[in-house]
């Protein structure tokens, strides 16, 4: 099983973010950088990790959540994860 590919992903982040932000969700490129999305801040990407961990059992440290500087390495970050297991 794998999880969805890159575009399905930041569809998927942009969703996120729009939700904790109460806006409507716009489409996200890969090359978007997290800092100049209005109202993004270490908070927000708390709450991102936190909804990705739930969904598709995101791990990630600190080295990884700390290089994150656009959309696409949050993608790639979440798409380059193994399956979560389902009982």
């Amino acid at each position: 099983m794998t999880g969805p590919d890159r575009s399905a992903m930041l569809s998927i982040i942009s969703g996120i973010i729009a939700a904790e932000l109460t806006r409507t969700p716009t489409a996200l490129r890969a090359e978007t950088r997290l800092n100049t999305i209005p109202g993004f801040d270490s908070f927000c990407m708390a709450v991102v990790l936190l909804e990705l961990e739930d969904r598709f059992g995101l791990r990630a440290s600190r080295v990884q959540i700390d290089a994150l500087k656009t959309a696409g390495d949050l993608a790639d970050l979440v798409s380059g994860q193994p399956a979560p297991v389902t009982p």
